[in-house]
């Protein structure tokens, strides 16, 4: 809404991630924009007709409605699914490569705490950019890797999304903030590396009390670190307002699910120690 009422001109707004399903679109009284959205898991697509006046090419309306991809129900397309065989073979042979051995289960959220495929994600991605302190959001790891082989196809279900590994400049009051703003219900939603972090609950979603760790010291409100993170936070993704304080700022164009393909080709993948992430009660 407010993309469509603060630059007025748009007729179509599509959006996604947010997982609403617009049945039949939404236009906004306001704006006069027609909006889609197509919920999420592929269960449906938006399927939008502009219709436009032959003579003058003015756009005289625009509908939205959504269209169900359950399969079982509508069938698949012969001539799409001959099309796309050839395709599914040559990603099917891609995606079935060995690229190491987990020497254990590697779980990405025992507890909504600190994980142990998140701290190897961290340590790695701290140990590749050269950086004190490293954070991945919990949420963008997807799925565990499992102990023996690991192919292709698993790292990407676990790391799906295409970031690359940014580092910045931070105070410790900056790591503070982000850490407070990602404790929400006694859950945590950052993984981190270089540090270790102690709360208390508190009475609504966010912790009661929260302390800082480095290497048994607390950390200070000026404690300068170079700090390590994924694009998707460090642009202001969820939860990650605490990262637009950053300093000296350098996307490295090194790919998050890159530095676990490394490891992976160094040896065998074992977690660190857990514990980093603390709740006192």
């Amino acid at each position: 809404l407010r993309v469509a009422r603060d630059a007025p001109g748009f007729d179509l707004v599509l959006g996604g991630h947010n997982h609403t399903a617009l049945l039949r679109g939404y236009r906004d009284p306001v704006s006069g924009a027609v909006f889609g959205e197509s919920g999420y898991g592929l269960s449906y697509t938006t399927r939008v007709e502009l219709d436009f006046d032959g003579t003058t090419g003015e756009l005289k309306d625009v509908t939205a409605e959504l269209v169900p991809l359950w399969t079982d129900e509508t069938g698949e397309d012969p001539a799409v699914l001959k099309l796309l065989a050839g395709f599914r073979a040559e990603v099917e042979r891609g995606m079935s490569r060995v690229l190491g051995r987990a020497a254990e289960d590697l779980p990405q959220d025992p507890g909504w705490l600190d994980s142990p495929l998140g701290n190897v994600l961290c340590d790695l991605t701290r140990e590749a950019a050269g950086a004190d302190i490293a954070l991945h959001n919990t949420k963008g790891i997807r799925a565990p890797l499992r102990k023996g082989e690991v192919r292709l196809r698993d790292l990407y279900q676990s790391l799906p999304f295409e970031n690359t590994i940014v580092t910045m400049r931070l105070y410790g009051s900056d790591l503070e903030r982000i850490m407070a703003d990602n404790i929400i219900h006694g859950r945590s939603f950052m993984q981190v590396s270089g540090f270790e972090v102690e709360f208390l609950p508190g009475d609504g979603p966010r912790p009661a009390s929260l302390r800082l760790l480095r290497g048994g010291r607390e950390i200070n409100d000026g404690d300068d670190f170079l700090v390590a993170t994924n694009s998707y936070l460090a642009g202001g993704g969820d939860h990650a307002a605490g990262f637009s304080a950053g300093r000296d700022v350098r996307d490295t164009m090194r790919t998050v699910r890159g530095v676990i393909e490394d490891a992976l080709a160094a040896g065998p993948l074992k977690a660190p120690a857990g514990g980093r992430i603390r709740r006192l009660k």
